[in-house]
């Protein structure tokens, strides 16, 4: 089996937030299961080159089963070190692409922060008004070009902007290594959590 494996920023072994550790974690897992893996991933110049050796694989003969794509928690387009669209159509082309050569591509949406007013309350304005119909943007391209998107919690998708077909939703949560965790509640304890998060005051 052969994938391409997408992700709009570069690939950090030891990434400290979840929209590092995942697409790590993901990657490492297609290619410990066997999958052949072609990276796009990096920041816009380093993608550049990576599309343009998949599409030059497809030409000679090469099939890819499937595309996996995870996104940052800022647009597609705002995901270079300056946050400045170097490259403005680039990832929607290739996404094009690859629904042109009828490969299936599935893309984990992380957040939707955006579409709440809570996020703003404490940050300037231009830091969440920029980024705004980026976000959008993003979407409608996912809804027209994704084969699949891959959501934390089916809920979610009532809060996406669109008219999606929603076969198009697939929940896929949060995992862990195996071996991490253990239970330690006996049978009539209290079942605690502990949470590790954002916590935004109401």
């Amino acid at each position: 089996m052969r994938m391409v494996f997408y992700y709009p920023s570069p690939i950090q072994e030891n990434g400290t937030s979840a929209s590092k550790i995942r697409p790590y974690k993901m990657l490492s897992a297609f290619k410990k299961i066997g999958i052949e893996v072609y990276e796009v991933t990096g920041y816009a110049k380093e993608r550049k080159e990576k599309i343009q050796n998949v599409k030059k694989q497809v030409q000679k003969g090469v099939k890819f089963d499937f595309t996996y794509g995870e996104n940052t928690t800022l647009p597609l387009l705002l995901n270079e070190k300056s946050h400045y669209p170097t490259h403005p159509l680039m990832d929607y082309m290739f996404f094009r692409w690859l629904k042109d050569q009828q490969i299936p591509f599935g893309l984990f949406y992380r957040d939707i922060y955006w579409r709440f007013p809570e996020f703003r309350k404490n940050l300037p304005i231009h830091k969440w008004l920029i980024p705004l119909p980026f976000h959008y943007l993003d979407i409608e391209i996912l809804r027209k070009m994704a084969t699949r998107l891959f959501l934390p919690l089916q809920k979610m998708s009532e809060f996406l902007p669109g008219n999606w077909d929603p076969s198009k939703f697939v929940p896929l949560p949060p995992g862990c290594e195996e071996g991490t965790y253990r239970k330690s509640r006996q049978q009539g304890q209290t079942l605690r959590f502990f949470y590790v998060g954002g916590v935004t005051p109401p």
